[in-house]
């Protein structure tokens, strides 16, 4: 098992899954191969749309390992790039690590669990958890966020997830934090 790809027992705990994280057993995942691309196909794992020549979609990677340690899939926003199994992120991930909005990255179609960065945007991604109700938090965050340029890109009872360019500097990321 990766380690950076897997949550501890306590974050599956504490943090209620949003509607777009799916659980798969472990059965499918192993080895990651044509069975899991069959089930995310025919579960919705792809879903493109296409406007002005821009095609745009959902795909899922693997964000973790749940407590009982089955696979964790989180579907992401992207843009289809030229090249086949290259994408472009459109909005920074709760749980997968090391993408970022911007960012484009290359997946097999066989294998979400392995994926890898071709360009990076410059954007950080911010994630904030909260046991209680995270709106009133949000309506703090998101106008100082906006002033830096950033962007909020995913809000669910409990987490929000921020992308803000490296560019802005680390000491004034701090100080909205």
């Amino acid at each position: 098992r990766d380690k950076k790809h897997r949550l501890s027992q306590q974050d599956s705990r504490s943090i209620p899954w949003p509607a777009d994280l799916v659980r798969l057993p472990r059965s499918l995942l192993r080895p990651y191969g044509s069975n899991l691309m069959a089930r995310l196909k025919s579960g919705g794992g792809k879903t493109m749309t296409e406007a002005k020549g821009n095609k745009t979609g959902l795909i899922q990677l693997v964000a973790g390992i749940d407590s009982e340690g089955n696979p964790v899939l989180e579907k992401l926003e992207v843009r289809y790039q030229d090249q086949a199994g290259t994408f472009e992120l459109l909005r920074s991930p709760l749980f997968v690590r090391n993408l970022a909005a911007g960012d484009i990255f290359t997946c097999a179609q066989d294998n979400p669990a392995n994926y890898q960065v071709i360009k990076r945007s410059g954007n950080l991604v911010i994630r904030v958890f909260r046991k209680d109700d995270i709106h009133e938090l949000e309506e703090v965050l998101t106008p100082e966020v906006a002033m830096l340029d950033g962007s909020l890109d995913l809000q669910s009872e409990r987490a929000l997830v921020y992308s803000v360019h490296v560019n802005i500097g680390f000491s004034e990321i701090e100080k909205v934090f």
